[in-house]
C-alpha cells in the first residue's frame, strides 16, 4: 500500500560557518484534495520546535511555506503556538507560567525576526492573541472539558498522545514522567480548543510537519459538523541531501 499520494522535490540554499550549503528536500503528504484551495488555510507553528532549528531546519522551513504559496490560493495563516505548550514548558520554570509564558514569547519573536523573508506573504498571529482571546474560546473550553468529563474514548486519546510525546530525550529532561504526562494533557486539551476556534474562524486546513494527535481530531470530529471541521493535513519533510557549493 502505497503511503504517501503526493510528492515534490525541492531544492534550497543556506549558509553554515561563511560557507554556502545547498539542501535537496522531498515534501509529502497522503492527502491531495488540499491543493490549490482557495479556502483559508493555518500553519501551527511550535516554538521549541526541533522541526526550525540549526541550518536544517532553515531549509525545512523554506521548503514548507514555499510550498504552501505555491499550491494554495487561499488566506494563509502562519500561528506562534507560544501557549499551546505552555504547561509542559512551564516544568522547566518550577511551574511557573509567567516565567515561561514571558521566555516563550521571547524566542517567537526571534524565530519572526530569523524567518522574517520564509514568512513573507504569510499572515502572522499568536496564539495568546488569535486563539486565547477570541470571543468563541469560553464556549469551546467548556464543551471541550465537559467531553473529558464525560467521555472515555476522549480521555484514552489525550493519556495516549501524551505518552506518545514522552521520547527519551524528554524523559532525561523531564524525570517525573506522571508529571509530564499530566502536563500534556492539559496542553493538549488547550490544543483541542485552539483547533475549534480555528475552525469557527473558517479556516479549512491545518498543515503541520508531521503527525496529528489522536484527541485533536477526535474533538474535531465529534463536536463540530463535517462541513465545519478543520482538516489536519500532515506534511513529511525530508531532507535527502546536502552539498557545500
Amino acid at each position: 500500500m502505497k503511503k504517501y499520494n503526493w510528492r515534490k522535490n525541492f531544492t534550497c540554499f543556506g549558509f553554515k560557518n561563511n560557507q554556502k550549503i545547498k539542501g535537496k528536500l522531498a515534501i509529502k503528504t497522503k492527502e491531495t484534495h488540499w491543493q490549490d484551495t482557495e479556502e483559508p488555510i493555518v500553519i501551527p507553528l511550535s516554538i521549541h520546535s526541533n522541526f526550525h532549528s540549526d541550518i536544517d531546519g532553515s531549509f525545512k522551513m523554506q521548503a514548507l511555506t514555499s510550498t504552501i504559496q505555491e499550491h494554495v490560493k487561499g488566506k494563509k495563516t502562519i500561528l506562534l503556538t507560544e501557549m499551546a505548550h505552555l504547561n509542559v514548558f512551564s516544568l522547566q520554570f518550577h511551574g511557573d507560567r509567567q516565567t515561561a509564558l514571558a521566555k516563550s514569547l521571547s524566542d517567537a519573536n526571534k524565530l519572526l525576526e530569523r524567518f522574517q523573508n520564509t514568512f513573507s506573504g504569510y499572515k502572522l498571529v499568536f496564539w495568546h492573541e488569535y486563539i486565547r482571546n477570541d470571543p468563541s474560546y469560553p464556549l469551546f473550553q467548556e464543551k471541550v472539558l465537559q467531553l473529558y468529563q464525560m467521555d472515555d474514548v476522549f480521555r484514552e486519546l489525550l493519556f495516549e498522545d501524551a505518552e506518545s510525546t514522552y521520547t527519551p530525550d524528554r524523559a532525561a529532561k523531564f524525570s517525573k514522567k506522571s508529571l509530564f504526562i499530566e502536563k500534556t494533557v492539559e496542553d493538549l486539551i488547550e490544543q483541542c480548543i485552539g483547533a475549534l476556534v480555528l475552525a469557527n474562524k473558517a479556516y479549512k486546513y491545518s498543515f503541520y510537519p508531521g503527525p496529528s494527535f489522536k484527541a485533536v481530531e477526535y474533538v474535531n470530529k465529534t463536536l463540530l459538523e463535517k462541513n465545519r471541521r478543520l482538516e489536519m493535513i500532515n506534511l513529511f519533510i525530508t531532507i535527502e541531501k546536502k552539498s557545500y557549493c
